[in-house]
């Protein structure tokens, strides 16, 4: 497999009133064609800011990230073909849209551009389809109309208009009820087998980590502890907030859930 997307030594800090704040110290990513990572730690763990370097929207005080091999910076210096690569899903689908716009015109932008661009692109049509949506239902109706699910079906087929290799979604699912998440996770699986996508998901659903993604990080206090496949992650945990982690995330019942995923049963 190819290698789409690698950070290298990457370090951010940011001035508080207390002094200055390592957010990020020193991490170290890749993510290769085809595959689905899954991002968890803290909240407050610098994985937004990790993300908003990977996409352009912020600057690393050290360290460089690569698209196919080759160095990009900041977001305004990548070329168009380089920002249509790297889509992003937002946590909050009732800020990352404009409430009065129309489905039609919050998806005809993302197609108007890359079709001056000369970059090939999927119809808003398709693209709410691969989403989970019937086009010709909603086409015409404004995004304050619909439910929180949605809209972020909506987000969904707004990244995937210009047929990007990689999707970062930042805890897309946090705002949805379970139906509506497995239903988000069922999607991205379709996407990644029809049109061979990768994904970087920041999560806290069990469900996504156990049955959708391929490889596992875990950042804590700006540090990945934990990185590997999925199998080899979750049967040889080696950082104990992993282990920590993974507790509080399946809340005593998981030990059963371990078992059915092939965890070690000694675990905990």
């Amino acid at each position: 497999m190819s290698e789409l997307l690698k950070g290298t030594n990457l370090t951010k800090s940011f001035d508080t009133p207390f002094g200055s704040a390592v957010i990020l110290n020193g991490i170290n990513l890749k993510l290769e064609e085809g595959s689905i990572i899954a991002l968890i730690g803290e909240s407050g763990g610098g994985k937004t800011t990790l993300f908003k370097i990977l996409m352009g929207l912020e600057t690393a005080d050290s360290g460089s990230v690569f698209m196919l091999g080759k160095e990009v910076g900041r977001l305004r210096k990548r070329s168009f073909a380089e920002c249509a690569s790297i889509q992003y899903v937002f946590q909050d689908p009732y800020a990352s849209m404009a409430d009065e716009a129309t489905v039609i015109s919050t998806l005809s932008e993302p197609a108007r551009l890359c079709k001056r661009n000369h970059r090939d692109y999927l119809e808003p049509e398709e693209a709410l389809v691969l989403a989970g949506l019937p086009g010709e239902e909603f086409m015409d109706r404004k995004i304050k109309s619909l439910s929180g699910g949605q809209r972020q079906k909506i987000a969904i087929a707004r990244a995937l208009i210009t047929l990007p290799q990689i999707i970062i979604a930042d805890e897309s699912m946090s705002m949805l009820d379970e139906g509506s998440a497995q239903e988000m996770g069922s999607i991205f699986s379709r996407v990644n087998k029809l049109l061979g996508i990768s994904f970087i998901i920041v999560t806290h659903n069990k469900n996504i980590l156990f049955d959708l993604c391929t490889f596992i990080l875990v950042l804590h206090q700006g540090k990945i502890v934990e990185a590997g496949l999925k199998e080899e992650v979750l049967t040889s945990l080696q950082a104990e907030y992993t282990r920590q982690y993974l507790e509080c995330m399946l809340n005593i019942e998981g030990r059963t859930d371990f078992e059915q995923n092939n965890v070690r049963k000694s675990y905990g």
